[in-house]
């Protein structure tokens, strides 16, 4: 369930490709080839991953999959190859022309655009070294997307979903979404409590999708799952 309604996360959307898009716009070239903490896309893929997120209906989408029998993931790639040729200030016009639409994609909603601004805000600016702000209140829808057994798959998550997280900077648990859940509490199995991890927002944040928050300077009990 979304802690905030659809005008509320459009909005939040927004507000994070613009200050994103702004940095992208001030990039050297040799910034703009920085590897990305997303996977094997360097700063610039991330870019047009981003236009084609924004850019593209939901049947190029499924066109893009069908021409290379392939996965969501393995489109993206596809359409990212497609955009390799477009100079980096095409892209940030492209960026820039599409920065209000919000596409919903069908069953996952409009929390998905969400989680991924914000998640690639971190995975450009953390390697570039480069400030950035997160509205708090962009975590726990984030968060409850990244912690669906959809997301948990497509992340291939490390943490078992019977572990308990608990944000500690923001309202958030893995077991009810919101701040109800004790950071004492059990994964509700049968036998001896498992405590909860606690971490901060943005440290859930990388480690359910896959990145080990390690990256972001500060120990936290989720780097045992990343070793």
């Amino acid at each position: 369930m979304s802690a905030l309604a659809t005008a509320e996360i459009e909005s939040l959307v927004r507000s994070h490709r613009r200050q994103l898009y702004a940095l992208f716009e001030t990039l050297s070239p040799e910034q703009w080839l920085t590897q990305s903490l997303c996977g094997e896309w360097r700063v610039r893929d991330l870019a047009a991953h981003l236009v084609i997120a924004t850019e593209a209906s939901t049947a190029r989408v499924a066109k893009l999959m069908a021409r290379h029998r392939c996965g969501f993931d393995e489109a993206m790639t596809h359409g990212v190859a497609q955009m390799a040729d477009l100079s980096t200030v095409a892209v940030c016009e492209l960026l820039r022309s599409h920065q209000a639409r919000v596409v919903a994609p069908p069953v996952i909603g409009v929390r998905s655009p969400l989680m991924d601004i914000v998640v690639h805000t971190f995975d450009a600016c953390i390697p570039l070294g480069l400030p950035f702000e997160i509205d708090p209140t962009a975590y726990p829808d984030s968060l409850n997307f990244l912690n669906s057994s959809l997301m948990r798959r497509q992340f291939k998550c490390r943490i078992p979903n019977s572990q308990v997280l608990v944000a500690t900077d923001v309202e958030w648990n893995s077991r009810t979404g919101s701040s109800e859940a004790s950071s004492h509490g059990s994964s509700g199995g049968v036998g001896r409590a498992q405590p909860a991890l606690e971490a901060t927002a943005a440290q859930l944040l990388m480690a359910l999708s896959g990145r080990d928050p390690v990256v972001l300077g500060q120990p936290t009990p989720l780097s045992k799952f990343f070793v």
